[in-house]
Formats: structure tokens, sequence, C-alpha cells
């Protein structure tokens, strides 16, 4: 409960800070991203579990996971690199969140070693406050990153500024 708290205050901040043809251009790479990753676990899954029962069968494989692959990464091209670095970022950030979360409520390590305390409540930090610190550290990173692209647009608007 205070986790979902914390990112749904984490997101207002963010969205109410940022602009929003940004979010947008953020949101539309990481769905194309999740596009493409379908369209190769599709191909995947047909070849290494064809026997499986699907509900759903993708026709024409690998025709259509290909064409959504094209299509799909030719219009992340399309956004830009300061899409793909905050695109980089954010998937970075979202990893070291996944494995900090993991590896402190892991059902495997716990049975594997019940007696033994997670390393951040050893040193008097709370899981919480240990994977706040991505969310912190990327929201300044991509502070950074807009005023990089604020500070490009200005240069190239005052040199092609007629005189």
């Amino acid at each position: 409960m205070e986790n979902t708290i914390l990112v749904g205050l984490l997101a207002a901040v963010v969205g109410s800070l940022t602009p929003i043809d940004d979010i947008g251009k953020m949101v539309n790479i990481g769905t194309l991203l999740a596009f493409v990753m379908v369209c190769i676990a599709v191909m995947m899954l047909r070849h290494t579990n064809p026997d499986q029962p699907r509900p759903f069968r993708t026709p024409w494989v690998p025709v259509v996971p290909i064409l959504g692959i094209g299509f799909n990464g030719y219009m992340m091209y399309k956004l830009g690199w300061v899409n793909w670095a905050r695109l980089i970022i954010w998937l970075a950030i979202g990893l070291v969140v996944y494995f900090t979360y993991s590896r402190h409520h892991s059902r495997v390590q716990a049975a594997a070693s019940a007696e033994r305390k997670p390393r951040a409540v050893a040193r008097g930090l709370s899981p919480t406050e240990n994977s706040l610190t991505p969310f912190v550290l990327g929201g300044g990173l991509l502070f950074y990153i807009r005023g990089q692209q604020a500070r490009l647009e200005n240069r190239h608007r005052f040199r092609d500024a007629p005189n």
C-alpha cells in the first residue's frame, strides 16, 4: 500500500513538472518497445515450444512479427535521441528497482535462508527507503536531459535567427 502511494506521488510530481509532449513521447517509445518485445517473444515461443496449446495463434508467423518489429522499430527511431536516452535511463532505473525489490522479497531466498535478515534492514534502512533511491536519481537525470535539450534548442534558435 505504501509503495503504491509513493509511486503514485512520484508519477504525479513528474507528470506535473514535465511537458505533456515529452510525456507523450516517453509513453510512445515505451509502448512501442513492448510491442517489439511481444513480436520477438511470439517468434521465440513458436520455435522453442511449438506444441504448446494456445487459445490464439498469430497468423503468418514469422511474417507478422517481423513486420511488427520493423514498423514499431521505425516509429521508435523517429522519436529522436532524447527519447532513446530517457528510455534507457528509465529501463536502468526499472531494473535496479526490480532487482532491489526481488532481492529483499524473494520467496526462494527466504526459503533458503529463513534466519538471515535482509541487508537493508541490517543497515537500519527499510526496503522502501532503499528502493526510492533509483527514483530520486532518475528524476534528477530526467531533468538534466530536459535541460540539455532546452539548451540545444536555444542554441539552434539563436544561430538560425535572421539578423
